[in-house]
């Protein structure tokens, strides 16, 4: 009985949390800044590494102010050819939304270390982001090189 009533109140409470108020929509445009969507980075053993992107799967919510929230699902990649060592890789990764007018609206900044294992030439991760779009507005995604 116990069990029954567990299950029915996590269901019960996962329909609450559902928003009717938005709607799925086509996404705005999403590009990347020229040389921000590959890059070499210098790892913590001073390894230079690539990054770069694999693949973004994006869904978008038209929201009731007219804005966009664009959620992506970024999947970063990294090509090394010392392999022998377990490293770590600083990667800064930036979503911003901009008006029509080319002007900063929202931002969705990560900065991470890339765990690198070792006997490992190719190493994925995936990590989420998000912002909100303005009426007419679109998004940059890059890779943000720290020197």
């Amino acid at each position: 009985m116990k069990k029954i009533i567990l299950f029915l109140f996590l269901i019960l409470s996962n329909c609450s949390s559902f928003d009717n108020t938005s709607k799925v929509v086509i996404c705005p445009k999403l590009t990347s800044p020229k040389g921000s969507e590959e890059i070499l980075l210098m790892s913590k053993n001073n390894v230079e590494t690539y990054i770069g992107f694999r693949g973004i799967k994006s869904i978008c919510y038209k929201m009731n102010n007219d804005e966009i929230k664009m959620r992506l699902e970024v999947n970063l990649r990294t090509i090394r050819k010392n392999t022998k060592l377990d490293d770590y890789l600083p990667v800064t990764l930036a979503l911003v939304s901009i008006n029509d007018k080319k002007i900063e609206s929202d931002r969705d900044e990560i900065s991470f270390e890339f765990y690198l294992r070792s006997n490992r030439k190719l190493i994925e991760r995936k990590t989420l982001m998000e912002v909100l779009i303005p009426k007419k507005g679109q998004a940059l995604l890059g890779l943000i090189k720290n020197n």
